[in-house]
């Protein structure tokens, strides 16, 4: 690959980045005046990602879990969320970095609604991917750490 190649993938990719960013913030931010389009605007990420970047791009999972974090937080369809969550991970990698995004800021969402096991689920996930990444210094783990223990234990089975 050529460097005005590389120059261009690069370009796509952050401008792929910022795109994902600013629908999780549509989608998140109670009231937010796009959330009627945020299907929509979820939708056209992930095609935008994958015809610039590739369908097994990281930026297009990202985007493709984006439409389900729609399906779970707005769209009252948690089985298609899981289902679009599923294709993220088979595009990217099951412990690929960028998965972490999402997940964490659902996790979040789910903690300040009042929802420690949804929360606990997200952020645990997260957690489990940055351990996975192998860099044990990494701050981000004693961050989730302290986050899931002041969610208090998880649910006993049984």
């Amino acid at each position: 690959m050529g460097k005005k190649a590389k120059r261009r993938t690069k370009w796509y990719e952050s401008a792929a980045e910022r795109e994902n960013e600013y629908v999780r913030a549509v989608i998140l931010e109670p009231g937010h005046p796009l959330q009627e389009d945020a299907l929509e605007l979820a939708v056209h990420a992930r095609d935008m990602a994958a015809r610039s970047l590739g369908e097994d791009h990281p930026a297009c999972a990202e985007a493709t879990q984006n439409i389900g974090l729609y399906y779970h937080v707005l769209g009252g369809d948690p089985e298609r969320a899981g289902e679009l969550f599923d294709e993220a991970r088979t595009k990217a990698g099951p412990y690929h970095p960028v998965l972490t995004r999402s997940f964490y800021f659902l996790g979040l969402h789910h903690q300040q609604a009042g929802d420690p096991g949804q929360a606990r689920k997200f952020l645990q996930e997260v957690l489990d991917i940055i351990r996975r990444e192998g860099h044990a210094e990494d701050p981000r783990i004693e961050q989730l750490t302290e986050m899931l223990t002041e969610l208090g234990p998880p649910p006993r089975n049984g």
